[in-house]
């Protein structure tokens, strides 16, 4: 996975909870 992506779905977890 690209490093963009994996801190795309970090942040977007962060922003769900």
């Amino acid at each position: 996975m690209n490093p963009l992506i994996s801190a795309a779905s970090v942040i977007a977890a962060g922003l769900a909870v």
